[in-house]
């Protein structure tokens, strides 16, 4: 079930990086679609409970029962596959906040993205719409020859 009809989930597979991020072998991404920068799939709604792991194999490892808050975190997450994906930069994406509520001892973990026109019309579409900040070479294509005309016009 999800409030905002993309998809959710709640198991550890939920952040998993979506299909399109593991193309050909032979087409490279960008860092910032690849590994732990990859995108993940969908809003999390319904927070995970988070498991702490000791590194150095101590066994009374926890979150203290008195410490409270929350850790919000805002950056891109690609919701749909970018036009052209070797050109993705840092700043490309949507926005999503991903947080941990830290309460009584239990850390949770959830995602939601922003809801901006631009995502809205994304979703309507099911695809890519916009090009990113690497794909600013319509400018000239595009931009230039409507200026003209709007300038002509006049």
């Amino acid at each position: 079930r999800t409030r905002s009809g993309v998809s959710s989930s709640s198991s550890a597979s939920s952040s998993s990086p979506p299909a399109w991020c593991a193309p050909d072998p032979d087409v490279k991404l960008p860092p910032c679609l690849s590994g732990n920068f990859a995108p993940v799939v969908g809003d999390l709604t319904y927070p995970e409970p988070l498991k702490v792991k000791s590194k150095n194999g101590h066994k009374n490892v926890g979150i203290p029962a008195d410490l409270d808050g929350v850790y919000l975190r805002n950056g891109p997450n690609w919701s749909q596959e970018p036009i052209y994906p070797q050109n993705a930069h840092w700043f490309d994406g949507d926005g999503m906040v991903h947080y941990v509520r830290i309460e009584n001892g239990v850390a949770e973990y959830g995602r939601r993205y922003i809801r901006t026109r631009g995502w809205e019309e994304e979703q309507a579409a099911s695809k890519a719409v916009h090009v990113g900040m690497k794909d600013l070479w319509i400018i000239p294509d595009v931009f230039y020859p409507r200026l003209a005309a709007k300038i002509a016009q006049a």
